[in-house]
């Protein structure tokens, strides 16, 4: 039986997994354990290359690894990942890929040269001209730091003083980068993400939070996740930007633009585990893909 750890950045039962998810992870037809990123200490030796150090004592290395980190990455978080691709461990995340998922304008970049459709966008920073943004973006115009998830650091902009407001309080004075983006008005509070495993489809889920006064959809933020079911231009959408980015596991988020889909975000650790369908979870769909992804990769299942 294969044998594979979460490792998550939050404790047993918060975060993305729900005590009762983490006991029904026995039924599964492979061993998965729930890992703690602050337990593991990373050792760079010779002799220790089949081993990791784990809460105080040396464990062998498992056949596979799930990182759900749901805190701000840091520099730990890249060091576990490069750790375990240096010692062998398979995982769907690497962490070149969540380097590029975290840097949002290097992500429109690419998208956009690939003919994938991205919101109009500007980095903003100390030297930038407010006159020539306002120009070429309008209001309400979307303010966002470059590497921010969950819809943190992300704020509707009305007129040129609040624009000035906080191109002061980032930019000036902060010494920050931030991306102004043109808002997608008839996607106001709602839009859909597409979770993908090894370039397939795992489930849609619409995030809603139009009756709110939050522009975003993000549940984080109060928004409603329900099953979605992706018609075929946003599935292609969905997977042509996986490949692009090349990315294992990741969400996709798409606005609803007045001439079709958008692509807002990339997510390379994908929420809405929760919302049930047909009497399944979402976490039971994706932990069902990465096991048969795991099986073609790192092993036969026996």
């Amino acid at each position: 039986m294969l044998n594979g750890w979460i490792i998550s950045d939050v404790k047993p039962g918060e975060g993305y997994f729900s005590v009762e998810d983490l006991s029904n992870l026995q039924k599964l037809p492979f061993k998965l354990e729930f890992i703690n990123m602050d337990d593991i200490d990373l050792e760079i030796a010779a002799d220790q290359l089949t081993r990791i150090h784990v809460h105080g004592e040396y464990r062998s290395l498992p056949d596979f690894a799930l990182c759900m980190f749901e805190r701000e990455v840091s520099y730990f978080h890249f060091a576990l990942l490069r750790q375990l691709e240096m010692l062998g461990v398979f995982s769907l995340h690497k962490a070149k890929n969540i380097a590029g998922s975290l840097d949002k304008l290097h992500t429109y970049q690419k998208l956009l040269r690939a003919g994938i459709p991205v919101a109009k966008t500007i980095l903003v920073n100390v030297h930038s001209r407010l006159d020539w943004i306002i120009e070429r973006i309008g209001f309400p115009m979307v303010l966002k730091v470059p590497d921010g998830s969950k819809g943190e650091g992300v704020c509707l902009i009305h007129n040129r003083k609040e624009l000035q407001n906080i191109h002061d309080l980032y930019c000036k004075n902060s010494g920050r980068d931030l991306l102004a983006q043109e808002f997608i008005a008839t996607s106001k509070g709602r839009d859909a993400r597409i979770t993908l495993c090894d370039g397939e489809v795992v489930f849609g889920v619409l995030r809603d939070n139009s009756a709110g006064e939050d522009f975003r959809s993000n549940i984080s933020v109060g928004g409603n996740g329900v099953w979605w079911e992706p018609d075929e231009e946003a599935i292609k959408i969905a997977k042509e930007t996986v490949r692009i980015m090349d990315m294992k596991l990741c969400g996709v988020d798409l606005l609803f633009g007045e001439n079709g889909y958008i692509v807002g975000e990339i997510n390379s650790m994908p929420g809405c585990l929760h919302v049930m369908h047909q009497g399944k979870s979402n976490l039971q769909r994706l932990l069902e893909a990465i096991y048969r992804v795991v099986v073609k990769n790192a092993g036969n299942g026996t």
